[in-house]
């Protein structure tokens, strides 16, 4: 399935900034060792809300963490 994506003014946000909001789908695993070369097992996914930030106001809104989205497939 393509992945819808909304433009959306958030007059609130800095001021005033368009933000991008859709639906994304996360991949995790159950049980994950967390070390860097792991097998993947027991993979699960779910569909989750995305709200995209450009990113020159990133670094406005206080500390955060920042995500990097990279495709699995």
């Amino acid at each position: 399935a393509e992945m819808q994506l909304t433009a959306s003014p958030e007059k609130e946000l800095l001021g005033g900034i368009t933000v991008i909001k859709g639906k994304a789908r996360h991949v995790y695993e159950d049980g994950q060792d967390n070390s860097l070369y792991s097998e993947i097992s027991n993979e699960r996914e779910e569909d989750i809300d995305i709200t995209l930030i450009p990113y020159y106001a990133w670094n406005n809104r206080g500390v955060s963490e920042m995500t990097v989205w990279l495709p699995r497939r």
